[in-house]
C-alpha cells in the first residue's frame, strides 16, 4: 500500500501504519512534532486499519465458489395403511378348442347334430364367477427415494468480476486512509496556528496590562501629589483591572486551543510547554496558479481513480449477471417394488378355486438421476441493475468536477484572504501603528507636564492597544489563511520547502517494502 507523506519534514516517515502510539509530546512543541504525534496517535486513523482488513475479508469471500447442495427426496409416501380394493368377474363363453374338435368330427362324417351337441357340452361352454380382494402395500410400500448432489456453475465470468469489485473496494479503503492522514495533518496545521495565535494574544494582553498598570501608577502618583484629580487615579486603576480581566480570558482561550491541538494525537491533557513558531511572520506565498497545480498530488485524486475502477468493476459484474448460471444434479434413486396382499375366489365349471398372494416388498429398483437446469433469460436480463451501474459510472465524472471546483474555490478564497491580510498588516505596521505609538508617548509626556487631560492620554492609549490588536489579528488571519491552504493542498508553505519533492524517494521505498510484505 502506498503511504503518502503529506508535507512538513521527512522525519514523520518513520511512523508506519501499525506503529504503536507515541507518548504525548512534552516540552517545546514544533509543528513537525505535532504532525508526527498526530499521525501516530490520532484515534480516527486507528479505525481505518479495520476498514482495510474488512476489504481483505471481502476479497476472501469473493474468491469462494458456490457450495454444492445435497438433497434427499422421498416420494409416494402413503397416508394410512392403504385402501383395500375388491373386484368381481362373471363370464360365460365358448372354448375354441372344444368347438374345433367338434368341427373335426363333422369333417370325418359326423352329423351336424352330433357336432352341435359336442360343442355345447361342458368342454365347449365355460361359466365362471371370480371375486378378488387386494390390500394396500402400507405407508412405505411403494416408496421412491432419491439422494442427489447438485452444483451451481457460474457462467459469464461472475467470479472474476466479483473479485475485481472486492479488490477495488480494498484499494478505496487504502486511499481513504491516506485522505484521512492528509486531513489530520491539515487539522494539526490549523490548530497549531490557532494555538500560536492564542499564545500571541496572551502575550499582547500582558503588554496591555503592563501598559495600563504603568499608566495607573503614573496617574496615582500625580493624584497623590495633587497635580490631578483623585477621580482620574480611580479611572486609571479601573482600566488596569479591566485589562487584567481580559488577560484571564486570553489564558482560558489559550488553554482551549492547547486542548484542541492535543486532541489530534488522542490526548485530553496537553503536556507540551508551548507551541514554537512565529504567528506574526508573513511568509512568501507562491502564485495562485502554482498552488492550484499542486492539487494533482492530492490523495483524493488517487481515490477518485480507485472509485472509477470500482464502479467500472461493478458495471462488469452486473453485465455478467445477464448470463444465467447452470445447475447440474447427479443422484441415486431407489424404488420399492411391493405390490401388497391379494386374495381371489373363482367359481366355474371346474369348481371353486381360492388363491392368496403376499408381497413382502423386499425388492428394490436402483437407478441414477442426471439433471441439468438453466434459467431462461426471457424477461429479467438484469437490465435495471446494469443501467444503474452505467449511471453511477457517469455520475463519477460530475462528482469529480464538483470536488475539484469546491477545492479551487476554497483555495482561491484562502489565497485572497491571505493577500488581503498581508496588505493590511503591512499598512498597519508601517504607517498606522508607529504614528499612534508616537502620539501616545507625546500625549503621556504632555499629561505629566499638565498640558493634556487624562482622557486624552486614555484615548491615545486605547488607540495604540486597539491598533496593536488589529495588527495581531491581521497577522493571525494571514497565518490561518495559509494554514487553510496547507490543509487543502499540503503545499508546504509554512514549512518553507516542498516536502513532496524531498520525500518522493522515501515514499517509493516505503511502497516497495509494503508490497513485499
Amino acid at each position: 500500500m502506498c503511504r503518502i507523506v503529506l508535507f512538513l519534514l521527512p522525519a514523520m516517515l518513520v511512523f508506519a501504519e501499525n506503529a504503536a502510539p507515541i507518548d504525548a509530546p512534552q516540552g517545546p512543541l514544533t509543528l513537525r512534532d505535532a504532525v508526527v504525534a498526530a499521525l501516530a496517535g490520532n484515534p480516527q486513523l486507528a479505525t481505518f486499519s479495520y476498514d482495510i482488513r474488512v476489504g481483505d475479508a471481502r476479497m476472501l469471500q469473493a474468491r469462494l465458489r458456490p457450495n454444492p447442495e445435497l438433497s434427499l427426496e422421498v416420494e409416494d409416501i402413503r397416508l394410512g395403511s392403504g385402501a383395500r380394493r375388491e373386484s368381481t368377474t362373471r363370464a360365460l363363453g365358448l372354448r375354441p378348442n372344444a368347438w374345433l374338435d367338434s368341427l373335426g368330427q363333422l369333417s370325418e362324417g359326423g352329423s351336424f347334430a352330433d357336432v352341435l351337441a359336442s360343442g355345447l357340452s361342458s368342454d365347449g361352454v365355460s361359466a365362471e364367477f371370480e371375486r378378488e380382494s387386494q390390500a394396500g402395500s402400507g405407508t412405505f410400500g411403494n416408496v421412491e427415494m432419491t439422494l442427489s448432489l447438485s452444483q451451481l456453475i457460474e457462467l459469464g465470468g461472475k467470479r472474476a468480476a466479483r473479485i475485481a469489485v472486492a479488490k477495488s473496494e480494498r484499494a478505496i479503503a487504502e486511499w481513504d486512509y491516506e485522505v484521512a492522514r492528509f486531513e489530520v495533518v491539515g487539522q494539526v496545521v490549523s490548530r497549531f496556528a490557532e494555538t500560536l495565535a492564542a499564545q500571541e494574544h496572551l502575550k499582547q494582553e500582558r503588554q496591555v496590562v503592563e501598559l495600563a498598570e504603568a499608566l495607573a501608577e503614573t496617574v496615582g502618583r500625580l493624584a497623590e501629589a495633587g497635580s490631578v484629580s483623585p477621580l482620574e487615579g480611580r479611572r486609571a486603576r479601573a482600566e488596569a483591572e479591566r485589562a487584567r480581566i481580559d488577560l484571564t480570558q486570553r489564558e482560558r482561550e489559550l488553554h482551549q486551543a492547547r486542548v484542541r491541538l492535543a486532541s489530534t494525537w488522542g490526548s485530553t491533557r496537553p503536556q507540551f510547554a508551548e507551541a514554537v513558531g512565529d504567528i506574526t511572520q508573513i511568509v512568501d506565498v507562491p502564485p495562485l496558479d502554482d498552488l492550484l497545480a499542486r492539487r494533482d498530488r492530492h490523495p483524493m485524486l488517487k481515490r477518485w481513480a480507485s472509485e472509477l475502477e470500482r464502479r467500472g468493476a461493478v458495471l462488469s459484474l452486473e453485465r455478467t449477471k445477464r448470463v444465467p448460471d447452470l445447475t447440474l444434479r447427479l443422484g441415486y434413486r431407489a424404488t420399492a417394488l411391493n405390490e401388497g396382499n391379494a386374495e381371489s375366489i373363482s367359481l366355474g365349471t371346474e369348481g371353486v378355486v381360492s388363491s392368496r398372494t403376499n408381497s413382502r416388498g423386499d425388492d428394490w429398483e436402483h437407478s441414477l438421476v442426471l439433471e441439468a437446469s438453466i434459467p431462461l433469460p426471457v424477461r429479467d436480463r438484469n437490465q435495471g441493475a446494469i443501467l444503474e451501474a452505467e449511471l453511477q459510472e457517469e455520475k463519477l465524472g460530475a462528482e469529480r468536477r464538483a470536488w475539484d471546483h469546491d477545492l479551487i474555490t476554497s483555495v482561491t478564497e484562502s489565497y485572497s484572504q491571505a493577500q488581503a491580510s498581508a496588505e493590511r498588516t503591512e499598512s498597519l505596521a508601517a504607517r498606522v501603528l508607529p504614528e499612534l505609538e508616537s502620539t501616545y508617548a507625546l500625549t503621556r509626556e504632555g499629561y505629566e507636564r499638565g498640558k493634556f487631560d487624562f482622557l486624552a492620554v486614555l484615548d491615545a492609549q486605547r488607540a495604540v492597544v486597539n491598533t496593536r490588536m488589529e495588527l495581531l489579528e491581521s497577522r493571525i488571519a494571514f497565518q490561518l489563511a495559509v494554514a487553510d491552504m496547507e490543509r487543502l493542498l499540503g503545499a508546504g508553505i509554512l514549512a518553507g520547502v516542498d516536502v513532496h519533492e524531498l520525500t518522493h524517494r522515501d515514499t517509493q521505498n516505503q511502497r516497495k517494502d509494503t508490497n513485499h510484505e
